[in-house]
């Protein structure tokens, strides 16, 4: 399974998480091209999103299926997954896999009370 992700693939896949995430089963092309448009401020056709679609299964993280006249489509890849994969990525690529540096790293650009909220609770 390929990780990376173009943007336009990374709002597809986000707007068929949230779609999936709201109990959405049959995802099918139209769905998705009003959801981007008007959540993205998008104007995209109908063969734009067909050939994010067809991106998508290539890299294994999108399933496509017929149900009937229509092209249903289904994530194979959790949100939660593919954010996991990127920090690994990136982990490995940028600071050696050295998590610490990791940590240092995003300690620098977010703020003392993001800090905090990431402190386990006692």
């Amino acid at each position: 399974m390929k990780i990376g992700l173009t943007d336009c693939e990374e709002i597809v896949m986000n707007t068929i998480w949230l779609m999936e995430s709201k109990g959405e089963k049959h995802i099918t092309l139209p769905m998705i091209l009003l959801e981007v448009n008007l959540q993205h401020k998008k104007e995209w056709k109908p063969p734009t999103v067909s050939a994010f679609f067809a991106r998508l299964v290539q890299k294994g993280v999108l399933d496509m299926r017929r149900e009937g006249r229509l092209f249903c489509y289904r994530s194979i890849q959790s949100k939660e997954d593919y954010i996991t994969s990127l920090f690994t990525k990136y982990t490995e690529f940028l600071f050696d896999g050295d998590v610490r540096i990791f940590k240092e790293a995003v300690q620098k650009w977010i703020s003392k009370e993001d800090v905090d909220l990431c402190k386990p609770e006692q």
